[in-house]
């Protein structure tokens, strides 16, 4: 991230210290932060959208906290790009055209996120 003289060495250093925390790789966050799931997953992937067992958990139709993230992309992303030993996340891939029908935002700790409507989120259960 040379915009803001943060170089390898500097990264290296940060991570020795303990300071920082290797999300994926070219992609780091602030240990002292508390950097909550959702933040993490809105900036890693800003075009996901919640949905399946997590928008269930969201809308209290399951009292069970899901094991994974489960979110939709566009089927177009590479599959590297996704794979996060950090999380705990499952990304389902869709036709690009399919992904905003039932989109909605929601609030998860403070947190606005992309998420698919009650109606959506059943049916895409259910599909399943």
């Amino acid at each position: 991230m040379t915009s803001n003289k943060i170089y390898y060495a500097d990264i290296q250093k940060l991570l020795s210290k303990g300071l920082i925390e290797e999300v994926r790789r070219g992609y780091y966050h602030w240990i002292d932060e508390s950097n909550s799931s959702e933040v993490v997953i809105n900036r890693l992937f800003p075009g996901a959208i919640l949905f399946m067992y997590t928008a269930l958990f969201y809308y209290e139709f399951s009292d069970r906290n899901p094991a994974e993230w489960h979110f939709a992309i566009d089927k177009n992303v590479l599959k590297q790009r996704v794979k996060i030993d950090y999380l705990f996340i499952r990304a389902y891939r869709t036709e690009p055209y399919l992904l905003s029908i039932g989109e909605t935002t929601g609030i998860i700790d403070e947190t606005p996120v992309r998420i698919y409507d009650k109606d959506r989120s059943i049916c895409d259960c259910l599909k399943i």
